[in-house]
């Protein structure tokens, strides 16, 4: 006897030994919990090796994944997500750099550990021999996993940083893993050529949660009709830290700084930079490498945004300065290297260092 299970969860074997078949009759109640039988999970079921072998003509060896929430062996979070790629223009193609590439399915997830080792799995539907008949076969699929803003909320319009492309497979399911830092990232399933369509499961696998969920709005919207639409969007990158210092009288040894982008309301914080994570090594004056990446969709283009610099310690963090962007870029942005200050009396005192940045900005809310 072979146990089985469809991963789709519908449709199972319908012959011999298929839940509710007159051959379980015969099995006694002492065999019955031997085999710890209860068919309450849908999807799954039983066949006779004969059977497995005459039907069914290729076998895969699985990676069992634990997701258990309690478990002594190592165990993974899971994100499930079901979509299609469709008539409707949800099927652009597998070429990173052609112009229907991002008319593709896209979901993103976050990395919140500083390094962390992701499993991915793409299926299709399989197709029922009859089908081929009628021209339907099965997709060649894969997948591209792209670097972007920390807090992106809508779909791409242009490609993000390439990070990985998987293979091409024309076959039921590809499989893939990859370490990754820290940060949010956007995952684009694919089909080997322009057009093709069908249905499809993509699996997450991460240490810590990754939130996966797809992206569906190409951008703000209304919420009410008498609200506003942002004027611009911005995208700002914090590329480094040069010769800021710590704040006077601080009693923290180390200087393990990370940044704090402020605009219109809305904070997103940077990883730490430690001194073996980019910087050299640092007493009183930073010099780190960021390359933190933020979008912002403006409605007050004509405020600035600031990136504070913060000392990160056990107890307490030192604020050290405040730099305040107010170039907008353009659409074929700007290096702009900004000076830092103090805060509250002394907002306006400018203080040792600088944070160079890359700014760049358009009326079109779907330009970035």
């Amino acid at each position: 006897m072979v146990r089985m299970a469809n991963p789709w969860g519908v449709k199972e074997w319908n012959g011999p030994w298929a839940d509710g078949s007159a051959e379980w009759n015969k099995i006694g109640q002492t065999e019955w919990t031997k085999l710890g039988l209860k068919f309450q999970q849908e999807g799954e079921f039983w066949m006779a090796f004969d059977d497995f072998v005459s039907y069914l003509t290729n076998v895969d060896v699985c990676h069992f994944v634990n997701t258990a929430i309690i478990s002594l062996k190592k165990s993974w979070n899971e994100s499930i997500m079901h979509s299609e790629w469709s008539v409707q223009g949800r099927n652009g193609g597998c070429v990173y750099d052609s112009p229907t590439f991002l008319s593709n399915p896209q979901y993103v997830f976050d990395i919140i550990q500083e390094e962390d080792t992701i499993l991915v799995s793409l299926e299709q539907h399989d197709i029922q021999p009859g089908r081929q008949h009628f021209g339907r076969t099965l997709n060649t699929i894969g997948y591209r996993i792209m670097k972007v803003e920390d807090n992106r909320l809508y779909r791409m319009h242009i490609p993000g940083e390439h990070i990985l492309s998987s293979d091409m497979v024309r076959g039921r399911s590809i499989f893939g893993t990859s370490k990754l830092f820290k940060g949010r990232y956007v995952i684009v399933p694919c089909t080997e050529k322009t057009g093709e369509h069908g249905p499809f499961m993509l699996r997450l696998y991460t240490s810590s949660k990754a939130s996966g969920r797809e992206l569906t709005k190409e951008g703000p919207t209304k919420t009410c009709p008498c609200s506003k639409l942002p004027l611009i969007v911005t995208t700002l990158t914090v590329k480094k830290l040069e010769g800021v210092t710590k704040p006077a009288g601080s009693k923290v040894k180390t200087f393990d700084p990370k940044v704090v982008v402020r605009c219109e309301g809305e904070k997103v914080v940077s990883r730490v930079v430690k001194e073996d994570q980019g910087g050299k090594q640092r007493v009183n004056t930073a010099d780190a490498e960021f390359d933190f990446k933020v979008t912002f969709y403006r409605k007050k283009p004509d405020e600035p945004i600031t990136i504070e610099v913060i000392n990160t310690n056990s107890f307490v963090d030192d604020f050290c300065s405040e730099a305040r962007v107010t170039e907008h870029g353009g659409e074929d942005g700007k290096d702009v290297k900004c000076p830092v200050y103090g805060k509250g009396k002394e907002k306006d005192m400018e203080r040792p260092g600088n944070v160079h940045v890359f700014v760049k900005s358009s009326h079109d809310l779907q330009f970035l």
